[in-house]
């Protein structure tokens, strides 16, 4: 933030919000850089107590090579993926992919007996991958010879009543991290489970593992709007969902865009 011959730098928190106090109103030229995105500066007034300025970043473009298809029957070498749940049982349907390097080369699904056969690799080394209900396992191997990789994924194909993930739900400003309540927020999970629950404190919610939960927040405190109204995430380990949320306040509108 510049005015004049003065400069004042901040850093950004991790939802993209940086915050200078005791600030006179006034007319500020406003830069914001970050890596891998092209640097952008503003022109805005402040003219009340509490003002946001949006700096939107642009990402620097890059050129990339689209996958490369590897038709079955061209000579090289096979890759045999087989997939598991943790009890033995075949995993069907896990998304299986090749990479060289970061670049995709083949990709696949599983069937009923939880496997998928690449074909035609040539030789070299590469990335085996395999996804199954957000829940992602990666392995390396080098050709020749051809190669067998087998996956386990750490969860039953059904989540049983023992089997439970404790995430807690809450909600934080995302300005000063300082907590907001009360909000209400919708979960739907993928068993068809859908409950809405309203968060006056942390609150801590178990959910069947492995399964993938959706949710939507319909309702906040006045004097403040929710970053995001929803989103989801996989039941896989213990953790915290952050619903975070910004003071409505009075938005400068920068020139310069």
């Amino acid at each position: 933030m510049q005015y004049g011959a003065y400069v004042y730098t901040a850093l950004t928190n991790s939802s993209g919000y940086a915050t200078f106090t005791n600030v006179t109103p006034a007319t500020y030229i406003f830069t914001a850089t970050a890596p891998g995105y092209q640097p952008n500066t503003v022109t805005a007034s402040v003219t009340c107590p509490y003002t946001i300025v949006n700096i939107p970043l642009t990402a620097n473009t890059t050129s990339t090579t689209p996958p490369i298809q590897y038709p079955n029957g061209t000579v090289g070498y096979s890759i045999t993926v087989y997939t598991y749940y943790e009890n033995g049982q075949p995993a069907a349907n896990a998304e299986v992919q090749v990479y060289n390097g970061t670049q995709l080369i083949a990709s696949g699904v599983t069937d009923v007996q939880g496997e998928y056969v690449f074909t035609g690799i040539p030789a070299g080394t590469y990335t085996v991958t395999a996804t199954l209900s957000g829940y992602t396992l990666s392995k390396t191997v080098t050709l020749p010879p051809s190669a067998t990789v087998t996956f386990t994924f750490p969860f039953l194909p059904n989540a049983t009543v023992s089997t439970y993930v404790a995430v807690t739900v809450e909600g934080i400003n995302a300005i000063n991290n300082s907590g907001v309540y009360p909000f209400t927020v919708f979960l739907d999970a993928s068993n068809n489970t859908q409950v809405q629950y309203t968060i006056n404190q942390p609150t801590t919610l178990l959910f069947s593992f492995g399964h993938k939960i959706y949710y939507n927040v319909t309702s906040w405190p006045s004097g403040y709007t929710p970053l995001s109204n929803g989103g989801s995430f996989t039941a896989i380990q213990n953790g915290t969902l952050l619903i975070e949320f910004v003071p409505q306040a009075c938005s400068s509108s920068p020139t310069g865009l």
